[in-house]
């Protein structure tokens, strides 16, 4: 056993992705902050792979209020309005920041703005970088100046185990680093910023780390987790058959339907057309029931952006070498696609200011559900989102930190603190394998009472398999978590679909609440 040690810092942040740099470059000047990621920060994560953009109302004609509107009829009812109006009235400033500091965002004639369009945005909003480089760039930007930071220390290639708890007040964090060596930070406040877990499915585009590791830290911590039945499924990824376990599937982003590509089946009929009024650029949940539809009858789905010919390269850099990496060449060829697992909406139950229903633990990204969502995210709303609550979040958690002690726990009192029970590791893998293909084929894009129940028995007898203190046993446990919200919640809404229920329902206008209580519903509310 390698022996542990113990660190401090007054801003401990769980997470490198855009949310948690953008926490701690906005922690107060006197803090010293710690911020952990498991890869290089500025390069893992899904933040960087982020190929849309930054949603922002800045056009001529265009307004907050028309952005908030079109972040609640994506959400399908079941956003927090008084969150939408936050976000939404926020975007301007926040964009401001990142061109202050120097992000490359892409520019029009007269270096104006280039403002795109994206499906289910009712004005042309959408910044990008790069065409759709946005979220490596705008990380890569971040990270230089978070590096360049004194008051700012760099974990890198280390994971969180557990969180550490003193009297109901999270406290620090237990760190592994690669070498085995084991870390107690003890911190007056933390953050969780892990992402999201669409690597419980099969079929997803996030990477390989994305398995929801910051939802089982905040409810082993006793935190309040929300709707975990809502998951976005992307409708075009680029599907090149079988894929190896935990590798994400390239996304051919939606801005490509936004400029004019077409959704059609092995016989060229594009099929949305009949399905919904705005064809392919509808919602995504649409778009993607749509595509699965096709596939159960046997079709397969191709995006066809033939017609933007060579402009596609300098357009949509990312995808186009994305595209020639498995052999195809859009300008002439149609992409065969799949929906993938994308986005969760559900997460770690936060209010305004991101804090969670635990003293001293705070979460923001895609970890947490702050409400902007709803039932389904509008295209490009997701780093607005780390952007405007990691500047409130930071805000928040330094005015904590400045204002406690320092934690007050010994190396004697945490020696031997949590350490996931070792397991077998192909026992794991398989395990893992047949999780994310339930998911897939049982809590993925349509879903029924049936499959559910089934699934819940299956995940019951594969956790039974393994130690209760094990990070299989979590996986499954948070995957468990998800298809229970699924079968409880009766109604279609958004990213949760039900076959047997397909209509939404006033009587489900309401929350589903996990916490080490079990699960209960919760009113919807305008505002938290």
């Amino acid at each position: 056993m390698k022996s542990s040690k113990m660190s401090y810092c007054d801003l401990l942040i769980i997470g490198g992705g855009l949310a948690g740099m953008q926490v701690a470059l906005h922690a107060a000047a006197g803090l010293q902050v710690m911020l952990v990621d498991g890869g290089v920060v500025g390069e893992s994560g899904a933040s960087p792979q982020a190929k849309g953009g930054v949603a922002v109302a800045v056009g001529d004609g265009d307004a907050p209020r028309f952005h908030a509107a079109d972040t609640e009829v994506a959400g399908a009812g079941f956003c927090d309005a008084g969150i939408v109006k936050l976000v939404c009235d926020a975007g301007p400033a926040r964009l401001a920041e990142l061109l202050d500091v120097g992000v490359p965002f892409d520019r029009a004639e007269g270096d104006l703005l280039m403002l795109n369009h994206e499906a289910a945005h009712r004005h042309r909003r959408v910044v990008r970088a790069g065409g759709d480089r946005s979220g490596l760039l705008i990380c890569q930007t971040l990270a230089g100046r978070l590096r360049a930071a004194a008051h700012i220390e760099l974990r890198q290639g280390c994971k969180v185990v557990a969180l550490i708890n003193e009297a109901d007040e999270v406290v620090g964090a237990w760190l592994e680093h690669s070498s085995g060596r084991r870390e107690a930070v003890l911190a007056k406040a933390t953050v969780l910023a892990t992402g999201g877990l669409g690597q419980l499915y099969a079929r997803s585009s996030n990477p390989a780390e994305a398995m929801g590791s910051g939802l089982t830290l905040a409810i082993r911590a006793g935190a309040q987790l929300a709707d975990l039945e809502f998951v976005q499924f992307h409708p075009t990824g680029l599907w090149e058959g079988a894929q190896a376990a935990g590798r994400p599937v390239a996304l051919l982003s939606e801005a490509i339907r936004g400029e004019g590509a077409l959704l059609v089946n092995e016989r060229g009929h594009r099929f949305m057309c009949a399905i919904h009024p705005d064809a392919e650029l509808a919602p995504r949940d649409i778009v993607s029931r749509g595509i699965w539809a096709e596939q159960a009858k046997g079709e397969r789905v191709y995006l066809d952006a033939t017609a933007l010919g060579e402009a596609f390269a300098r357009r949509f850099p990312s995808a186009f070498e994305d595209c020639r990496r498995a052999g195809f060449d859009p300008a002439r060829q149609r992409l065969p696609i799949t929906p993938v697992a994308h986005y969760h909406m559900g997460g770690v139950k936060v209010d305004a200011d991101g804090r969670t229903s635990v003293s001293g633990l705070w979460a923001c990204g895609e970890v947490a559900s702050t409400g902007l969502h709803g039932a389904n995210r509008l295209a490009s709303n997701s780093l607005l989102e780390a952007l405007v609550f990691g500047e409130r979040v930071a805000r928040a958690a330094s005015e904590w930190a400045e204002n406690r002690e320092a934690p007050r726990s010994s190396a004697a009192d945490l020696e031997g603190g949590q350490r996931p029970a070792p397991v077998d590791a192909a026992q794991a893998a398989r395990a893992l394998h047949e999780v994310r293909e339930l998911m897939w084929s049982t809590v993925g894009v349509v879903r029924n009472a049936a499959d559910l129940e089934q699934t819940l028995e299956r995940f019951d007898a594969l956790s039974a398999e393994f130690p209760a203190d094990s990070a299989i046993h979590d996986t499954i446990g948070l995957a468990s978590l998800m298809a229970l919200a699924a079968l409880r919640r009766c109604e279609s809404r958004g990213g949760h679909y039900r076959s047997d229920f397909p209509q939404p329902s006033e009587r489900w206008q309401m929350h589903t609440i996990f916490d080490s209580s079990g699960i209960r519903s919760e009113a919807l509310i305008e505002s938290r």
